[in-house]
């Protein structure tokens, strides 16, 4: 169900894509998409660490059944996206923030099912957070309200570095 919730949305952004890209209101729409599509893989990267794996069999079975297809809808995410937020590009400010803020989002989401994967839970508990204070700061920068000011707390990083046995 979940990977059906991810392939509409990334239908939707395929949508926008195609889209021409010169009118405002277009680009808000591209960033809510983005939003939209970014708490998908937020909430399906929350189900994956939730497994925490301890041993290399149980991180092999998650990644089988649940990271794999995670993996691709995030590379489909990261190529979308990187297709239409061109550096240097004539953005409105907020739009502007939410690219960054959706980009941050990526990063954070990726080593955090990459840590799930690895056994290292705490690290991912810990990059899934950001992910997820990350995304809230693109949503509201998609409904008007940047926060250019505000950075993720980077220094409250986890305490536990074991791996898989």
């Amino acid at each position: 169900m979940d990977t059906m919730k991810s392939a509409i949305a990334l239908g939707i952004l395929a949508c926008l894509y195609t889209a021409s890209a010169s009118a405002q209101e277009d680009i808000h729409a591209k960033l809510s998409a983005f939003v939209t599509t970014g708490q998908t893989l937020y909430d399906r990267a929350t189900v994956i660490i939730a497994h925490q794996p301890k041993t290399n069999a149980q991180a092999d079975l998650l990644a089988v059944l649940e990271t794999n297809q995670w993996h691709a809808d995030e590379s489909e995410f990261r190529m979308a996206f990187g297709a239409i937020s061109q550096p240097g590009a004539d953005l409105p400010d907020d739009v502007r923030e939410g690219f960054i803020r959706i980009e941050q989002f990526a990063n954070f989401a990726y080593l955090a099912v990459n840590a799930a994967l690895s056994c290292h839970n705490a690290e991912a508990r810990w990059n899934l957070k950001v992910a997820g204070q990350i995304l809230a700061r693109a949503k509201m920068a998609a409904k008007g309200h940047p926060t250019p000011n505000w950075d993720p707390d980077l220094d409250s990083g986890p305490e536990e570095h074991n791996g898989c046995q």
